[in-house]
């Protein structure tokens, strides 16, 4: 997953399409939420609160890879 700040988004993307190239890992898959708005402790990192809006705006690309009947 993109960090929900955004930051390194093309290493990260380079990286993903790097790795797919050279496998045929089904599984593997890259979500990007775009810049997710969350709590932050110290500027940078998630609180609490700020983990679950992370969860919350993630949640429906969980579902479309997982199924949304294994994630409830």
């Amino acid at each position: 997953m993109i960090p929900p700040s955004g930051a390194a988004r093309a290493e990260v993307t380079r990286a993903f399409t790097a790795y797919k190239s050279q496998t045929s890992d089904a599984r593997a898959h890259l979500i990007d939420l775009g810049k997710v708005a969350f709590a932050k402790a110290d500027k940078v990192h998630p609180t609490a609160a700020g983990h679950e809006e992370i969860f919350k705006a993630a949640l429906p690309a969980f579902e479309a890879i997982l199924g949304a009947s294994r994630l409830r």
